[in-house]
């Protein structure tokens, strides 16, 4: 981790800058205590499920963006990092001047974006009914999906308890060329995501399989600090969807 995010999160007394925050919980830049800490945060903050919403939208709409362009680098995009007020590591290496160019450049990419992904972009923390109700109501499965709408694929992969009480379900997202693994949770009858990561699966005679992206980290390090034990076998996961949860 750079300096200058080590004094951000480390600075004693002082009000922490959320975007830092979601940003390196994001990068996977956290350390376990406050990434506990954050998810607490987020479960009673709807204001900062949304930033962090509209942050992992943002990272995924690079990702996109960058596997669509074949690694080229529009022009309008490096015009704006050629200029003077979006070098982040000028020679003053002054955090205030840091953070201001950040924010400059971080605007203006994501202007460029919605300009070019308008139509295509897809946020996978939303959740709506398509996606609530297939997590209500499908087994976990190894291989296939279930058909959502808006031209969406989906696999659920495991059940869990959470330490607070809830179920939670890991689950696969795939729709055109984008793949998101995520985690939902029951809450109070609804089914809310708690993380979702971009992921890569690559076709493999009759199913997918992962393949070296941040979703497995993110989920997975979700649902060691929040599992409270193992995942429910065939039967028992059965058992509790015919419930009702």
């Amino acid at each position: 981790m750079s300096e200058d995010r080590k004094n951000v999160v480390d600075m004693a007394g002082a009000k922490l800058d959320d975007d830092y925050l979601l940003s390196m919980y994001i990068d996977n830049e956290l350390d376990a205590e406050r990434t506990v800490a954050l998810l607490e945060r987020l479960r009673a903050e709807p204001i900062l499920r949304a930033r962090l919403t509209q942050l992992e939208g943002n990272d995924s709409l690079l990702r996109t963006l960058y596997r669509k362009r074949h690694n080229i680098v529009p022009g309008q995009l490096s015009a704006m990092l050629r200029a003077d007020n979006v070098a982040p590591l000028r020679s003053a290496r002054s955090t205030d001047r840091w953070m201001a160019s950040a924010v400059a450049a971080s605007f203006g990419v994501i202007a460029l974006l919605m300009g070019l992904n308008q139509n295509t972009a897809l946020n996978a923390m939303t959740m709506d009914q398509d996606l609530a109700n297939a997590l209500e109501t499908s087994s976990s499965q190894a291989t296939g999906w279930v058909a959502l709408g808006q031209n969406r694929g989906f696999r659920s992969v495991l059940t869990f308890p959470a330490a607070d009480g809830r179920w939670c379900r890991e689950f696969l997202l795939t729709h055109d060329e984008s793949h998101w693994r995520g985690v939902a949770c029951r809450d109070n009858g609804t089914w809310v995501n708690q993380v979702v990561g971009s992921e890569i699966f690559l076709e493999q005679a009759t199913q997918y399989r992962p393949a070296g992206a941040d979703g497995d980290e993110k989920v997975a390090r979700f649902i060691d600090e929040t599992a409270v034990d193992i995942a429910l076998g065939p039967q028992e996961e059965s058992a509790l969807i015919k419930s009702g949860w």
